[in-house]
């Protein structure tokens, strides 16, 4: 059989040196954000084609190897992710350096990328990048610094992306970064292994079945068992026929100005058109024909048309794999696209199941005819795709947007409102941001206020600003009317900037409610009695709610998965006192918990999912109450040993919880510590520190044979109940300022009492009962015949010689 040896890229004039390895050197620092987002955009280059090299792998020194600046050298671009700890990493410093040298000797491309961090701290070395700069000062050579601190600065002025925290799709950056390097590289031959034998054959029945010059798109399936060749053939019929066709660009410009590049006045209106089409080849030759001949006004005005509406014959071609949709698929079609585009499929999924849809099998469905697709778990879908839905839709009625099943045009929704018939709508999705001629007044929203008998279809309603306008505008947040309805059947339920919560949401449906960004000051304050049962709701979303002070019971909610307390790097939820989550199913609640700054109370009592306190950011200096009663939790955050201001802390009939953690000296607030029926094997010796502790309840505390020396510092403590501790031998020296009470019943095991109770002069109670191997009363109890009112020591194996008669 012949064979076929592997297909080159053809070698330029002058060979480069060093050898040109990979499309893409990928600088990061590993523990800001090499599982997000720098993982995000290294699939995602990848996935496009764009050979990347991220330096994960390599065993990291003091010092970068030859190995690695050979990789540097021999890449086409270089993209730095300035994050908050870049500058702390001697290596990543090395890195910067070497690519800036690459830079201007070589003219390598580079690409900087400010993720979460300010690029004025990066250029000026100051805040942490300024702290990881003089740490290095101490240990390195000033040449060195000096050198690093120049390529630094020099890296900045040369613009790049800022990805802000909390502001906007990481992915939208990630696209742009893409686009922006596939714009500029060449078409490349995907790599083959030599010595392929019996290929030749195969590849040109391929290429046959592919019919390349009739201009059409097919697709043709490969099929076989592993190993087979199935990626190998389809590789070679790649690099065969790469070079018959052009870019997106060249493409539009051959039907449009009958050449491979556009007019020079026309660069522009290409590139947009090219983005408009998404690549799509027969788009490009329809919408390209379209605009031959035409000057540039007459351009501008079609590419306005074709916003809103879609070419003839693009959309024909596109309808075909949704006209072979069932009823049910076709549903789901319309829901994603007027509504989940960029959104969590899971997420999706519970909407859509709450709708009683089928959600799972229509979403596959969607897959298989390439109507959507799945990327980092979100739902994407291809533009033009989306514009084939927007036009099915309105053929219902083009000219009166009230008969729609959805709207998503704030023109459409502003009419709409105003025409007061809206029978029909399913599907609300309105972006603020996009309404800027025209803004949603109170008076608008009045004339629906009468409405909910109308909207009865109404399921899913979203009013928010996009990634485009993060900061909610004070002018835009709408106040509703205070006796606003909304439908019975709606299940999403999203207002970003709502002034105050709506007395007559109905809430029984409800699968997520998100109040992002709102002013609101007490959750449910006034609300009328459909809120006291959320029984489906999973989703509650409160965050950079600045001003929220209270949010009551969670007890309704026994479905509730998630709580986004979440604020922005510069804000807080000053205001938030308390947090009631009792008797929800939550299983976890964010670290910026600990950023809550004014929080005093947090209840989990009866949480039977919450299993672990979370790593804090913050110090949660005003908590004053943690209520932990009936979690299964295991471990609790050392963070809590630090709470200087907590008063009380109920553990009770937490049975898996093994250890407390170590008091701090600061603890000096906590009156109450409550371990009834907890599994915890010791008390910790910092114990001690709890000065103020005046309540200590361990009944039922099985694993419990000694109790810490430092006990006897526990000087406020005036309530100690040892009931049930039933493995407990001996009590140390207790403080003599000791009042009220100290209960030792049923504990088995206990032979004889501290040394010094008799110097305890302020107790009134003390109960022994069932403690059958006490066998003898310390004479010392004499001395508390002037305070002590009860002694109960029923059960007691104590002979009539011990029992003390003139007490």
């Amino acid at each position: 059989m012949a064979s076929s040896s592997t297909t080159q890229e053809p070698s330029s004039s002058s060979a480069p040196s060093p050898k040109r390895n990979f499309d893409v050197f990928l600088s990061f620092r590993g523990k800001d954000t090499q599982y997000g987002f720098t993982d995000h955009l290294f699939v995602s280059m990848e996935g496009k084609g764009i050979h990347t090299f991220r330096d994960d792998k390599l065993e990291r020194g003091e010092e970068i190897g030859q190995e690695l600046l050979g990789t540097i050298e021999g890449s086409i671009f270089s993209i730095i992710v300035f994050s908050e700890s870049y500058a702390d990493s001697k290596w990543c410093l090395e890195e910067l350096t070497k690519i800036m040298d690459c830079r201007k000797e070589r003219s390598q491309t580079f690409l900087p990328v400010f993720y979460h961090a300010d690029p004025s701290d990066v250029g000026k070395q100051t805040g942490s990048f300024g702290k990881g700069f003089a740490k290095h000062e101490t240990t390195v050579n000033k040449e060195k610094v000096e050198r690093w601190r120049a390529a630094m600065a020099e890296a900045t002025n040369l613009g790049g992306w800022h990805v802000v925290k909390d502001k906007g799709y990481k992915s939208k950056s990630i696209q742009e970064i893409i686009d922006f390097i596939l714009e500029r590289l060449k078409p490349k031959f995907l790599p083959i292994e030599e010595h392929i034998v019996g290929m030749r054959f195969r590849l040109k029945k391929l290429k046959s079945m592919l019919q390349i010059h009739l201009g059409d798109i097919y697709v043709i399936g490969i099929c076989g068992f592993g190993g087979i060749g199935k990626t190998t053939i389809a590789k070679m019929a790649y690099n065969d026929i790469l070079c018959q066709f052009n870019e997106a660009i060249e493409l539009f410009s051959w039907h449009a100005f009958k050449q491979d590049v556009p007019k020079e006045d026309y660069m522009n209106l290409a590139k947009r058109m090219a983005n408009y089409a998404r690549g799509h080849p027969l788009a490009l030759k329809v919408l390209g024909s379209s605009f031959y001949g035409k000057t540039m006004d007459e351009c501008e005005s079609e590419l306005d048309k074709l916003k809103k509406c879609l070419k003839k014959e693009v959309n024909d071609l596109l309808r075909v794999s949704f006209d072979g949709l069932d009823d049910f698929e076709k549903d789901v079609f319309l829901y994603i696209a007027c509504f989940f585009i960029w959104t969590d499929k899971d997420f999706v999924l519970k909407i859509l199941d709450s709708c009683n849809l089928c959600e799972t099998i229509g979403i596959l469905v969607l897959q298989d005819r390439c109507l959507i697709t799945i990327v980092n778990n979100g739902v994407q879908m291809h533009d033009l795709i989306q514009q084939m839905d927007w036009t099915i839709v309105h053929e219902k009625d083009p000219r009166d947007p009230s008969k729609l099943s959805r709207l998503w045009d704030p023109n459409d929704i502003h009419n709409a409102f105003l025409a007061k018939k809206m029978k029909n709508i399913e599907t609300i999705s309105l972006d603020l941001s996009r309404s800027k001629e025209m803004r949603f007044t109170l008076e608008v929203f009045s004339n629906m206020k009468n409405m909910s008998a109308k909207m009865k279809n109404l399921r899913l309603l979203k009013v928010y600003y996009s990634a485009h306008h993060n900061q909610t505008r004070k002018e835009d947040k709408i106040c509703l009317p205070i006796d606003f309805e909304f439908p019975q059947n709606l299940r999403y339920f999203h207002w970003e900037g709502l002034e105050f919560f709506p007395s007559n949401l109905q809430g029984q449906n409800l699968v997520p409610l998100n109040l992002k960004s709102s002013n609101i000051i007490e959750l449910w304050e006034g609300i009328r009695c459909m809120l006291q049962d959320l029984p489906n709701l999973k989703f509650l979303d409160l965050s950079d709610s600045q001003q929220l002070m209270k949010i009551p019971k969670f007890t309704t909610m026994q479905n509730l998965e998630r709580l986004n307390l979440q604020v922005r790097m510069h804000g807080s939820m000053k205001c938030l006192k308390t947090l009631d989550l009792t008797c929800t199913p939550i299983k976890k609640i964010p670290n910026i918990i600990g950023c809550l700054g004014a929080l005093e109370t947090l209840k989990l009592l009866g949480c039977l999912k919450f299993q672990k306190f979370p790593k804090m950011h913050g110090s949660m200096k005003c908590l004053k109450t943690l209520d932990l009663t009936c979690t299964p939790i295991k471990k609790l955050s050392n963070i809590i040993g630090c709470l200087g201001a907590l008063e009380f802390l109920p553990l009770l009939f937490c049975f898996n919880l093994e250890k407390l953690p170590k008091f701090q000296s600061n603890m000096g607030s906590l009156v109450s510590l409550n371990l009834v029926n907890s599994a915890i094997k010791d008390l910790p010796s910092s114990i001690g520190h709890l000065n103020q502790l005046s309540e200590l309840k361990l009944q039922g505390y099985k694993n419990l044979t000694s109790l810490p020396s430092s006990f006897y510092k526990l000087k406020s403590l005036g309530d100690c109940n040892l009931t049930g501790c039933s493995n407990l031998e001996a009590i140390p020296k207790i403080m003599e300022d000791m009042e009220h009470q100290l209960s030792l019943d049923n504990c088995g095991n206990l032979e004889t009492l501290p040394n010094n109770i008799g110097q305890l002069t302020r107790l009134d109670t003390l109960s022994l009962v069932y403690c059958q191997k006490l066998h003898k009363l310390l004479d010392t109890l004499r001395r508390l015949h002037c305070c002590l009112t009860t002694l109960d020591i029923r059960g007691c194996n104590l002979s009539e010689e011990a029992i003390l008669g003139d007490l």
